[in-house]
């Protein structure tokens, strides 16, 4: 090995070691006194061997590793590629393993979602009050603790998954890397300038010379921003201009999983007004995407709310304390499983002066 190469491993190395502590403190402050740091450390760091050094054999092998710590039980069987194998082909469930310390196991179930359900909704249920290890593929496992995804990372290496910035996000919370988006970017215009007429409110009908409508202002912005912040790759982005006729807007596909986002926007740009049916009318599209094959894990409705602050003050309870619109049926409309709408609110000079009348 030369030099340079020796001092990439070693970086490599340290990396590895410092989130395998941010782990470890991760699940001791999600389970307390549950958790035995001694006994639980070096359990983990026995499983991270295990999948490092079997990684070639466990292939394509989806399982979970219940971790109990501290315990010693006699005469249990130690895991293995070959049992994971054979436990995968006795039922059509993921095996959900039980282990202590030495790898030794001590109870194997198996984990059967529901039709439609994601597998990781299971997961969650399954890691109440304790710490699991999932292992999805050669090149994604997470850890999950008191119904808490703690870290996603690679099993070759311990390496988180798509570490960027300070806003970066794994795949799977692409729709939290969309409402970053719009908290840093677009919620009160601190880098998108989408008004025309800003006291108005009214939205720029396009962005010459590349952006030649509403539409595409925001769809460009937030693409943009998700193809940094989630993992290298993952980001397809519809021609905004020229379409591509009935596909999503923006894909999102990692490890073999894929998520749909939908962009719209309700308002006035001078010319063309859009209101309440745009809602229906993005459901109805997340609903045709998730039909497709392969099926999204999940949809996503993101719609930007140029209107003014009564209309978008009307979805009351829907609307969470970071001032977000949030919802999964919306007047006999439902969203597809795992689906969730956004209704973002455009802030402006006007809305703000109007709020503080009213007070």
């Amino acid at each position: 090995m030369n030099s340079v190469d020796s001092i990439v491993s070693q970086a490599a190395h340290k990396r590895a070691a410092l989130v395998f502590h941010m782990v470890t403190c991760k699940i001791t402050a999600a389970l307390g006194s549950a958790w035995l740091p001694g006994d639980g450390n070096q359990l983990l760091d026995e499983i991270r061997n295990f999948c490092r050094d079997n990684l070639a054999s466990l292939a394509r092998r989806q399982f979970a590793l219940k971790l109990r710590c501290g315990v010693n039980p006699q005469g249990g069987a130690t895991l293995t590629p070959s049992l994971i194998g054979k436990l995968r082909k006795a039922d059509s469930g993921i095996p959900l393993i039980e282990v202590s310390n030495g790898l030794t196991v001590i109870s194997v179930n198996h984990l059967t979602p529901k039709p439609d359900e994601d597998s990781r909704n299971a997961i969650t249920d399954a890691s109440a009050g304790c710490a699991i290890f999932y292992y999805e593929h050669d090149k994604l496992c997470s850890i999950w603790a008191q119904c808490q995804r703690i870290s996603e990372l690679s099993p070759a290496n311990w390496l988180r998954v798509g570490i960027a910035s300070t806003f970066s996000r794994d795949a799977a919370d692409y729709n939290e890397a969309a409402k970053d988006h719009y908290r840093n970017e677009v919620k009160h215009g601190q880098r998108l300038n989408h008004w025309m007429n800003e006291n108005d409110r009214i939205l720029k009908r396009a962005d010459p010379p590349k952006l030649s409508t509403t539409e595409s202002i925001f769809h460009h912005s937030l693409a943009t921003w998700l193809q940094l912040m989630l993992p290298p790759h993952s980001v397809s982005v519809k021609d905004a201009e020229k379409g591509s006729g009935d596909c999503p807007d923006i894909l999102i596909a990692d490890f073999g999983r894929t998520y749909v986002i939908e962009v719209k926007w309700m308002g006035t740009n001078g010319s063309t007004k859009y209101s309440w049916s745009t809602i229906w009318q993005g459901i109805r599209q997340s609903k045709r995407y998730a039909e497709r094959s392969p099926q999204p894990e999940s949809t996503c409705v993101i719609i930007y709310d140029g209107r003014d602050l009564n209309s978008f003050e009307s979805f009351k309870e829907q609307i969470s304390e970071e001032g977000i619109a949030e919802f999964e049926e919306y007047q006999g409309e439902v969203m597809p499983a795992n689906g969730i709408c956004y209704i973002l609110y455009l802030h402006s000079g006007s809305a703000s002066k109007n709020a503080k009348t009213k007070k």
